[in-house]
């Protein structure tokens, strides 16, 4: 069984989207949620693991 790493990455974080990216990172889809009463949206992003 291979195991997945996963978080979320406010989509207007430019500096931590190229980091993960570059780190092997891969965006899957978004989460909005709000934040008081704006909308935010996160890119969900995840990583397999090497055993």
């Amino acid at each position: 069984m291979q195991s997945i790493f996963g978080l979320g990455v406010w989509s207007d974080n430019d500096k931590a989207l190229a980091f993960y990216h570059e780190i092997g990172f891969k965006q899957t889809t978004t989460h909005t949620f709000n934040l008081g009463d704006d909308p935010q949206t996160d890119f969900v992003m995840v990583k397999k693991l090497q055993k």
